[in-house]
């Protein structure tokens, strides 16, 4: 029933699955601008998912809003800075050595996106879920715990 995603063949263990934890590496996307949490969900389709990729913001919220992790944990250890998602050149990476965990993944992909120096207002999905009441792309306003 998404905007974008109607019937789309999917891994049926996530489906299956008590709890999900999604856990993405976070990095540069040539389309998306950034890809974390929401974009991370691609991996679980099936069928021929360029077709995605002429709406991609539209995709990404739909996804989100079909799969709903109960934790995110988004590797920033090492992230691609540019040239993504192939990437190809060690000299596009940067060591952050940052982890971030979240219960909303809306949050999650606002925070991390800015490690790459993308602006939440450049990712349209984020705007799409927010709307949707799947989470806040403001994570200043969740309590934080830095460790």
């Amino acid at each position: 029933g998404g905007a974008v995603l109607d019937d789309w063949p999917i891994f049926r263990t996530v489906l299956d699955a008590d709890k999900v934890i999604n856990v993405p590496i976070a990095k540069h996307h040539s389309l998306a601008r950034f890809t974390g949490a929401m974009k991370n969900w691609y991996g679980l389709l099936g069928g021929r998912r360029n077709r995605l990729h002429q709406r991609i913001d539209l995709s990404i919220a739909d996804l989100a809003t079909f799969l709903q992790p109960t934790l995110t944990v988004v590797d920033a250890t090492r992230v691609l800075m540019q040239n993504g998602p192939q990437g190809g050149n060690l000299a596009d990476t940067k060591v952050l050595d940052t982890v971030i965990a979240s219960v909303d993944q809306v949050a999650a992909d606002a925070y991390a996106c800015a490690l790459i120096g993308a602006r939440r207002e450049e990712l349209g999905y984020l705007g799409l879920a927010q709307a949707r009441g799947l989470g806040t792309s403001h994570w200043e306003s969740l309590r934080r715990v830095e460790v």
